[in-house]
C-alpha cells in the first residue's frame, strides 16, 4: 500500500458488486460506503504519490459521505472503537 509522505493518506483499491437500486457496495455499509453509479461515472484520471488512478466522477462527495464534511480541508483518523483503521 502506497501512503502519502505528507500526511499517511493512502488509497483504497476495493472490489464492488452493484445492486438493484444502482449503488456498488463492498464488504462496509452501503449507508456510508455505497457508491451511486451516477456518482462513481465516468470514472476520472487523478495522480496520487505519482501513481495515475482512476477515480469517481463525485470522489469528493464520496469521501464526505464516509468521513464527514471537513474530511478534505481537515484529514485525520481516528482511534478507539470507532477507527477508521482495519481491525486485524
Amino acid at each position: 500500500m502506497n501512503f502519502s509522505k505528507e500526511n499517511s493518506l493512502h488509497v483504497d483499491i476495493t472490489i464492488r458488486k452493484k445492486q438493484k437500486n444502482n449503488v456498488y457496495t463492498d464488504k462496509y455499509s452501503e449507508e456510508y460506503w455505497g457508491i451511486h453509479e451516477n456518482d462513481l461515472f465516468p470514472l476520472r484520471t487523478s495522480v496520487f504519490e505519482n501513481i495515475t488512478v482512476k477515480v469517481p466522477s463525485k470522489s469528493e462527495k464520496y469521501l464526505k459521505n464516509g468521513y464527514g464534511e471537513d474530511c478534505i480541508s481537515n484529514p485525520k483518523t481516528k482511534k478507539g472503537k470507532d477507527s477508521y483503521e482495519e481491525r486485524w
